[in-house]
Formats: C-alpha cells, structure tokens, sequence
C-alpha cells in the first residue's frame, strides 16, 4: 500500500531533522559538551547564531526533497547503521580515547542514540547515491583507445609506472621505513637474522643493496634499484588486474577508472615507492586475488593454475601473514568441492594445498637450515598484553596479589599504568619476559578478568584499531629520506629536499581535498571492503565472487587484530584497500 503523500512529507521532513541535527553534533562535537557540560551547553553547541547553519539546512532540504530514493536491501541497510555506529564510535575515541562520549551518562547516551538514527538515514542516502553514480558510471558508453586495445598489458603499465617515477627520482636514492632499514641490516649480516620481518623480503631488499655496492660501490644505488624493480613488478601487477578485469569482460570505462585510480591515488604512488615490507605483499596479494578470479570465472586452465600456486606461495612468504590467506582460501575451497563434488575447482584447490605445503618447507626447513631464527612470540599476544594493561589501569584494585604475579611473571606489572599507550601495544608488549612457561597461570588470570570486566578488554582492542574503520581520521604517512642506526651510513641526497618537501604538501592535500580524499582514506576503503564482502554474501546472485574476496577478509581481520593504526599502521590496510578496484569492478562484469 502506498502512502500518502503527507504522511511521506512529514517521514521526510523527520528524516531531514535528523540528519541535520546529527551533522551538527558531529560537526560541533557536541558529544564532548554533553561529556563535561550540562543542558544549557549543549543547546548552545547545537544551535549557534551563525547564519551559514541556517543556509546549510536549507541546502539539505533541498537536496533531500530533490533527490532520487534507491531502494536499498535488508543487509545494506544493516552496513548503513554499522557506519553510522562506526562514526560516533570513532569520534569518541578521537576525542577522549574511551566511549564514554557515547556512554558516560544518561544525556550522552540518548544524544548518540538519537545522532545514530540521524547517521543511519544519512548513511542510506549516501550509500544509494554511491549505488546509482556507480552504476550510472559503468553503464556509460566509452571505448578505449585502440592502442590500449592492441597493447591492453603495455599502456596501462606504462601509465602507471610512468607516473609513479616522480615519487622514486625525487626521493632519490630511496625512502625507508624503520622496519625495512632493520631487515637491510639482517641481510648485510650487521643485525641477526630472525623471522620477526618476512625473511624473504628481508633478503630481496639486502640483495639489491649488495647488487648496488657489488657493482657501484654504493649501498644508496643500490637502495635506488630495489625501488625502481618494487614499483616495476607493483606497477606490472596492477596492469595485470585491467587485462583480468578485460577478460572477464569488465565495462571498458571502470578499466580506465581502475588504472586512473592506481597511477594518481597517493595510497598507492607514495607507498610503493618506498622500501616497506608491506607493499611487494599487498601487490602479490592483488595479483593472487586476479588469478583466482580469472579461474573461478573463465574456463580452467593448467598454466593460469600454476601462476596461482606460484602467486600464492610468493605472498604467503612475502609477509607473515599471508600465510593466512593461503589457508583460509584453502580451507574453504577444500569444504567447498567436498561439499558439492564439483571437479571445476579442483584445480585452485590443488594449486592452493601444494603452495600450503611448500611454504610449510620453506618455514620449518629451510629458514631453520639457513639460520634464521624465530620472531619474538610477544607479536602473538599483543591483543591480550594491551587488554591487560588496560585493565590494570582502570580496575587496579580488581587485581589480586595472586593475580599481579602471574601477570608480573610475563609482563611489566608495575609500570603498566604508565606503560599503556591507548594507540600502541609495542610499549607493553615490549616488556615481555620471555617466560612462555608462565603464560598458562597469566591467561587464566587474563581469562578471570575479562569475565569480570569485558568492557576493558573491548575498549582496549577499539582504542587499538578504531583508526582503520573511522573515516574522519587521518592517515598521511610521507617516507621523506634514509635511516641511520647501525654501521652501515646511508647517505641522503639533501639536494632533492626542497622537492621532497613540495612533494610531501602535494600528497597531503592529495588526501585532505574532499574529492580525492576518499581514494586514499584507510576508513573509507575498509568500509568499501566491508560492502563488497557484504555483497559477496548477502547481494550477488553469482557466489563464486564470494571466493574472491576471502583475501579481504583475512586483511580486514588482520587490521583488527593488528598492534596499532596511527604509528604508521595504515600498511596494515593495503593489501585491502589495493584489492578494492579490482574486486568492485568484478561486480559489473558481464554474465556469460
């Protein structure tokens, strides 16, 4: 039954209410104001005498009565009012690290109840608009130029590559992360050699830079190289996804879009032009993701099948947890063709066990054999290690004298107040002792205090990780020169300085102007992710895409699980967020 058209205006018009009233309390932080203020406060938080407010809700009204009404199913609805929680979430973190903003009392909690319903509605707007721009943009009639046609592996490379140059020349003879500098170190022989960084990207890098000395006498040239050869095979790689998106008869203009996105989003230029273990993973991760694809969708191929077994193997060794994806696609292709006896997969599934197994040799033999020690086992325990301080730190008297011991027996106890960082476990879990004997007692006191306070443990792992799925947050991370510890002394070209300095505004404002902005935001690309894992399971009638998109769900949980967001944690991300062209663009491939 249809309803009246009052009755619509005035659903409308509360709806229109809503969401203005919830930009304003974001937009003022009015949360904060309720937190330490009273009535009064608030109100004056939430109605200003600014004039511009006043035009800013006619514009809203405007808009919104103006605009078209997609429909939208159960489950994207559902994502609308998790965004919407995501954001107040966010924001009181942001603030305060605690959800005290949203629950700390009465007033604050039905000001975060009512701002949620407000999100909700903005949230299904948006995402509705999203749906038919999208579709709108892949419906457009628009052909690629017949070079790129003739050569649809060579342009697009030579597009991408072409343009990510400038990062690697001005930022000559390299940009190094603090993690890569070390595994340089390992490989030289200066510091000892351990699993802690992935071994085999440990010894590419120490490769090249002997290759730069062997040959130049100079370790920066050879710094320069590995550069050079990691945005090659990056910039080849994502080459490679348009020629699978071609294949799978992907519309020409989200090729162009895709390769657009690559070669001038900073997300990807900033970070592959420098020396980070994350980036040669992630690229091998997107490359695993469009081989399956290819294979799930286009008939089966013996040569495709081997590509994939190598590509698997090459990722799950190029970090440590890749190793991750490679078992969870496994496991569930194995689950799959047991299931429904279908032989069409058979060939993934082999292709992924005999790539689990070769890593498995390569693990527990040949780096034992070559003398590559163990990494620390506190990486492991870094969730539990943060949830304990934190719980010592707001329960302290909750903890017994039998308890503080076991604890104390594994971590610095004493000092776990001022040793908890709400953004970082490194700090706590930095003091573990080494006593793994000791860790049965400490996690069934661990166990003990979660029952008595889950409300810790849960703030503690939020406070850790809300900057990967709170848009608002900012996630600029420029690798401006070299690092200098140990014997070896990289020497800096400070000529380029004042260009790297140019460069270094440039990638700024790249992600701080609202229309690019979301290219290479780490919430917003998490929240694309989340969308197409959603659509995988809820949304697409064909659920061979929902094999495609596991790898972003091992990414997503590992940002959950990971030690930090904002000391440099948005690598975490990547592997995630360099998929989402790829995966967004399968969805509007033609049906056979």
């Amino acid at each position: 039954m249809n309803k009246s058209p009052i009755l619509s205006n005035i659903l409308s018009a509360v709806k229109i209410l809503l969401v203005f009233f919830a930009l304003l309390v974001m937009s003022q932080d009015v949360l904060s104001v309720a937190y330490t203020g009273g009535i009064p406060d608030i109100a004056a938080a939430l109605f200003p005498h600014n004039i511009y407010v006043i035009l800013s809700f006619g514009a809203l009204v405007y808009v919104y009565m103006n605009a078209p009404k997609p429909k939208l199913a159960i489950w994207e609805s559902v994502l609308s009012f998790l965004f919407s929680g995501l954001l107040i979430l966010g924001h009181s973190y942001e603030m305060i690290d605690s959800w005290d903003l949203a629950f700390g009392s009465v007033i604050s909690f039905l000001l975060s109840v009512v701002t949620l319903f407000g999100l909700f509605f903005l949230m299904q707007s948006v995402l509705g608009w999203g749906k038919l721009l999208i579709g709108k943009v892949a419906g457009a009639n628009i052909s690629l130029p017949k070079v790129w046609k003739k050569h649809p592996f060579l342009v697009p490379w030579l597009i991408i590559f072409i343009c990510w140059l400038p990062y690697v020349l001005v930022r000559f003879p390299a940009a190094l992360e603090f993690d890569a500098y070390r595994q340089i170190m390992q490989a030289l022989g200066i510091l000892p050699f351990t699993a802690h960084s992935p071994p085999a990207s440990s010894f590419i890098m120490g490769l090249w830079v002997k290759i730069g000395h062997g040959l130049f006498g100079s370790y920066e040239i050879g710094l320069f190289l590995f550069v050079l050869f990691q945005t090659a095979v990056c910039s080849a790689i994502f080459a490679y996804t348009t020629l699978t998106m071609r294949r799978l008869q992907v519309p020409e203009i989200l090729q162009l879009l895709s390769v657009a996105i690559y070669a001038v989003a900073t997300i990807y230029s900033n970070y592959i032009s420098t020396i980070v273990k994350d980036v040669l993973f992630s690229c091998l991760t997107v490359l695993f993701i469009a081989l399956l694809a290819e294979e799930l969708f286009l008939p089966h191929s013996r040569k495709r099948c081997a590509a994939l077994f190598a590509a698997a193997l090459l990722m799950a060794i190029a970090r440590n947890n890749g190793i991750y994806v490679l078992m969870l696609c496994a496991i569930v292709f194995a689950v799959y063709v047991l299931l429904t006896r279908k032989r069409r997969y058979a060939g993934i599934l082999l292709a992924l066990i005999l790539a689990w197994g070769a890593h498995s040799l390569y693990k527990d033999a040949l780096l034992p054999a070559l003398g590559v020690a163990e990494g620390p086992f506190a990486e492991v325990m870094s969730i539990p290690f943060q949830q304990t301080a934190r719980y010592v730190r707001d329960y302290p008297d909750d903890v017994t004298p039998a308890e503080a011991e076991t604890i104390a027996a594994v971590i610095d106890y004493e000092n776990l107040g001022s040793l908890y960082d709400p953004d970082l476990s490194d700090p706590v879990k930095g003091t573990f002792t080494g006593n793994k004997d000791a860790l049965g007692p400490y996690l069934k006191t661990w166990l003990a205090h979660f029952l008595r306070h889950p409300d810790a443990y849960l703030q503690a792992t939020i406070n850790n990780i809300y900057g990967f799925f709170y848009p608002n947050t900012e996630n600029f991370v420029f690798y401006n020169g070299l690092i200098n510890i140990n014997e070896v002394q990289f020497q800096d070209c400070t000529a380029l300085m004042p260009l790297r300095s140019i460069l270094s505004y440039c990638v700024k404002l790249f992600e701080s102007f609202p229309l690019t902005m979301p290219l290479s935001n780490t919430g917003f690309q998490m929240w694309i992710a989340i969308y197409l894992a959603a659509y995988a399971l809820f949304g697409c009638r064909d659920k061979r895409y929902a094999f495609a998109v596991l790898p972003s769900l091992v990414g997503i949980a590992v940002c959950a699980a990971s030690p930090t967001f904002f000391l440099n944690g948005v690598r975490y991300a990547l592997p995630v967020i360099y998929a989402n062209p790829l995966l967004l663009s399968l969805c509007f491939r033609k049906e056979e």
